[in-house]
């Protein structure tokens, strides 16, 4: 991951949705700061140590020196952003098994504005799990500012906030980096459907009926679906007495 300019720091956000977007902001006058660009640098998963070493040296001979002042009162503020920056390269400790830990104190005080292409109750993926959709239900970037103020304002407020469906519950509680998640664009199916009454029903397109009534619907289909499956793999051919009781419609799977 070659760095010839600040706007080729965007290749350390592993969503492809979002660089997108800022490829697209770029020519009307987006552009990182020096302590966005450190940031990219540390929270992305995939590249390696010797990239990142390099994207920060970069930073150092190329961009003017600030001070990395933490939005999180509890945080240290650092003088100099290019100082610690030297120092984390000449410690240059590949040992280091977790490597997040390398500028976590530089960087984890920090809650970069990034804009994102997404807004709250959108249906996402997280890259890892692009067969998962999951219901965005807070993400930094797209909060109104008095939402902002009630945050810790560090890199956990990064953490997207987001529910997904599995086997008709809603966990309400899964949190992704927000620089790591896809806009969902495949239909959902299944009761993945459920997803999108809730995300209608936030957005005010639907009623609370409508919203009930849905995921009964839903939940029932399902189960009439797993219902049908268990019986073609377990009822016998010859219990026609029984399929008859049942009728046609429980035999065709």
């Amino acid at each position: 991951m070659k760095i010839n300019s600040i706007r080729d720091f965007r290749h350390f956000i592993l969503s492809e949705d979002i660089r997108m977007f800022h490829t697209e902001l770029f020519p009307a006058g987006y552009e990182y700061s020096a302590k966005e660009a450190g940031y990219l640098v540390w929270q992305c998963r995939t590249a390696s140590m010797e990239e990142k070493y390099a994207a920060w040296q970069w930073i150092v001979d190329n961009m003017p020196d600030c001070e990395v002042i933490s939005q999180n009162p509890e945080s240290e503020t650092f003088p100099s952003l290019h100082q610690e920056l030297r120092q984390i390269i000449e410690a240059n400790d590949l040992r280091i098994e977790n490597k997040e830990d390398i500028g976590r104190n530089l960087f984890s005080g920090m809650c970069p504005d990034f804009p994102v292409p997404f807004k709250q109750y959108d249906i996402v993926y997280w890259y890892k799990e692009p067969e998962t959709p999951l219901l965005l239900e807070a993400i930094y970037p797209a909060l109104p500012p008095d939402k902002k103020e009630e945050l810790t304002m560090d890199s956990s407020d990064m953490r997207a906030l987001c529910a997904w469906i599995i086997e008709g519950f809603i966990d309400t509680d899964i949190r992704r980096n927000c620089l790591e998640l896809e806009g969902y664009v495949k239909p959902l199916t299944g009761e993945e459907r459920i997803l999108g009454l809730i995300s209608m029903f936030r957005r005010e397109k639907i009623s609370l009926w409508e919203l009930l009534h849905g995921y009964k619907l839903i939940l029932a289909e399902e189960s009439v679906c797993t219902a049908k499956i268990e019986l073609s793999h377990n009822c016998r051919p010859d219990h026609t007495e029984y399929l008859e009781l049942l009728g046609k419609g429980w035999i065709d799977t």
